[in-house]
């Protein structure tokens, strides 16, 4: 029984419209592409994320009298997208151990970037219209390792004489899980996490894990800090769309006067470019203040 299998950068969701319609969305955080399938085309797509067998869906292709040289099409072309691959088949760059791509593999161009927004945005209006909840936000802890003269979290000191008075009480890891499994059953495909400062969290990488077994995506919010080159590594293995990075200055005076950490830009900067070299799409975040 040969069924096929989809590599750890895919990350998708399919929902059902309120016509039982199917449409599923698929990334590839390897090539960074974006893709929507409709009805029957969804359908069978499903059917490889549970893990049915070529047979399985030869034979939901006949009941739904899909054209079997239109559903052979369909299998490359999702083969040639490095979205799936036929057990046993060694296709080069698919598999589990696949070494991430460095920055120069993946350049965008203007109207790429503009085409996977737009269709990044239509789906997650199909979304709403369909009663599904696309993208959450979750704080996992407010304890960080920076002291921002600007913070917002509860808790925070915001001048030297002040001791932080931050609420240290987090769900553990199993109440997060039970949190992400919750947010799967309300259809969501992307989760973005934060603190404080997210790596602060022991478990944070368990955490990401967690959420990538279910093909849902990952953004991740850092100050980088902790992000040596073990743990970067150990990062771009998981796919995450998107680490935005908070940087104050291109100086590294001001930077380091908004933080009050000595040193904070010169390992936010190297985190940076440590995650740019190994493929993973960076955003820098900056506030606006005085």
């Amino acid at each position: 029984c040969k069924f096929y299998t989809i590599p750890d950068w895919i990350a998708t969701r399919t929902h059902l419209d309120k016509q039982n319609n199917s449409r599923s969305l698929i990334v590839n955080n390897r090539t960074h592409e974006i893709c929507v399938v409709d009805g029957a085309s969804s359908s069978v797509w499903q059917m490889i994320v549970e893990g049915k067998t070529l047979e399985e869906i030869r034979h939901y292709a006949e009941s739904m009298e899909y054209d079997p040289h239109e559903l052979n099409g369909l299998l490359a072309e999702f083969i040639d997208a490095d979205l799936i691959s036929l057990e046993g088949k060694n296709n080069v760059g698919i598999g589990i151990g696949c070494t991430p791509p460095s920055a120069i593999d993946v350049e965008l161009t203007d109207e790429e970037t503009t085409e996977w927004i737009e269709i990044e945005a239509e789906y997650r209006q199909w979304c709403i219209e369909n009663g599904y909840l696309f993208a959450t936000f979750i704080e996992t802890n407010y304890r960080c390792n920076e002291r921002c003269v600007h913070c917002f979290n509860p808790g925070a000191a915001h001048q030297d004489h002040e001791r932080p008075k931050r609420n240290r009480a987090e769900l553990t890891f199993e109440e997060l899980k039970k949190q992400i499994d919750d947010l799967f059953q309300l259809g969501v495909f992307r989760i973005t996490l934060s603190g404080g400062e997210f790596f602060l969290r022991k478990d944070a990488f368990s955490i990401i894990e967690y959420i990538r077994s279910k093909k849902m995506d990952v953004e991740l919010f850092t100050n980088g800090l902790l992000l040596n080159e073990d743990k970067a590594t150990k990062l771009a293995a998981l796919w995450p769309s998107e680490v935005g990075v908070s940087l104050y200055s291109a100086n590294p005076i001001i930077h380091d006067q908004i933080t009050r950490v000595p040193g904070s830009w010169e390992q936010t900067i190297g985190a940076i470019k440590r995650l740019v070299a190994k493929g993973i799409t960076v955003k820098i975040k900056c506030a606006l203040m005085k």
